[in-house]
């Protein structure tokens, strides 16, 4: 069996969907040619800049078509589109990323897809730096309903880590009512048995994996990321999973509004010791952040005027 090493930032989703494709939803991989993903940047750059985006913040716009050529290059790509999708919702995103900063990754048109490309700053400014020359294609998953999602480090065919699938500043403004408080250690431990037991089967050897857990109870993997310093450690930032070697597994969660737990676990079999606990408290680091988006925000944001 060959083994999936992620370690590289150009590693993309049709680098590991075939391995854990029994994993994962069902999805239709669609190439984009040269032409297509030139003719998306530059009416991406269009809509940036009727935005009041900077030129000079935003990478340069292609000028390969007339206006003309480059229209019926996107209407072209939408009939493709649509052809996909037959009018039932997905989830889209592109090979290194979702659009998720838009808030429109469930599309059922191509006109939607169109949209949440040209609107998502995380695939203009990002994916020129991240893709290093590799071709983009459009991804459109099988829907799911995610009642929690938690992200786990795997290393060399271990589970080193695993966290709740927030941050520290999401944590501290959500509601009560969506009660993401609920998870404990125990949840964090049935993940890392079934992640174990995915290993076992796909080779996945070295990778941060995202996990859902549906409503249905049952687990899926909802992508795949390089295991390297680009990809966010979610509630485990304070450990440096990447260059050290920890003996024992550490999981994170959020407990309150203004608590996250860690715990430092080692497991023989059924019995499960607890070496190291702590908390942090969120307050001081939320109002620091929450102080940080503010005058970002008064700014104009990135690349705004």
């Amino acid at each position: 069996m060959k083994k999936l090493i992620m370690t590289n930032k150009s590693d993309f989703f049709e680098d590991w969907y075939e391995t854990v494709r029994d994993f994962t939803p069902d999805s239709v991989i669609l190439p984009l040619t040269k032409d297509e993903e030139t003719a998306l940047r530059a009416i991406s750059y269009d809509s940036f800049l009727k935005r009041g985006y900077y030129p000079d913040s935003m990478p340069l716009r292609p000028d390969n078509f007339a206006k003309e050529e480059e229209n019926m290059i996107i209407t072209n790509l939408k009939i493709r589109i649509d052809q996909v999708l037959n009018g039932e919702p997905k989830f889209f995103r592109a090979n290194i990323f979702s659009p998720k900063d838009t808030g429109k990754c469930i599309v059922s048109s191509a006109d939607d897809v169109i949209e949440a490309f040209i609107l998502s700053e995380r695939i203009f400014f990002k994916a020129p730096v991240l893709m290093e020359g590799k071709p983009m294609t459009f991804v459109f998953r099988n829907l799911i309903d995610i009642k929690e999602e938690y992200r786990v480090f795997v290393k060399e065919g271990t589970v080193i880590g695993v966290s709740q699938y927030e941050d520290s500043d999401v944590i501290s403004r959500r509601e009560p009512v969506q009660n993401i408080y609920s998870i404990n250690e125990h949840d964090l431990l049935r993940v890392c048995d079934w992640v174990n037991d995915m290993l076992v089967v796909t080779g996945v050897d070295t990778a941060i994996v995202d996990i859902a857990k549906l409503v249905s109870d049952q687990y899926c993997i909802v992508e795949l990321n390089p295991f390297n310093k680009v990809t966010d450690k979610c509630l485990l930032t304070k450990y440096d999973l990447y260059e050290k070697n920890y003996k024992h597994l550490i999981v994170g969660y959020a407990t309150s509004i203004n608590n996250i737990r860690f715990i430092e676990l080692d497991r023989k079999g059924e019995e499960i010791s607890i070496i190291q606990e702590e908390s942090l408290q969120l307050e001081e680091m939320v109002r620091d952040i929450s102080s940080m988006l503010s005058a970002f925000k008064l700014n104009g944001g990135f690349g705004k005027k």
